[in-house]
C-alpha cells in the first residue's frame, strides 16, 4: 500500500507540473514563431511590430507573395 502524500509533497508536485507545462508551452510557442517568421521571411520583432500596428497576419503574408 502506498503512503499518503503530505501537503508539502502535493504542493511540490503541483509546482513541478506547472513548471513543466510552462516550459512545454514556451517551446511550442517558440516553434510556432519560428515557422511563421521563416515562412514570411521576416524577423519576429518585425512581425510583432506589424501586428501591434494593426496589420493582420493575412495582410503581412500577402506582402510576401
Amino acid at each position: 500500500m502506498r503512503k499518503a502524500l503530505s501537503k508539502e509533497e502535493i504542493v511540490k508536485a503541483a509546482e513541478n507540473a506547472a513548471t513543466a507545462a510552462k516550459s512545454l508551452m514556451k517551446e511550442k510557442h517558440d516553434a510556432f514563431d519560428s515557422v511563421i517568421t521563416s515562412t514570411l521571411g521576416i524577423t519576429l520583432d518585425n512581425l510583432k511590430s506589424r501586428l501591434k500596428a494593426g496589420e493582420s497576419l493575412a495582410a503581412i503574408a500577402g506582402d510576401k507573395k
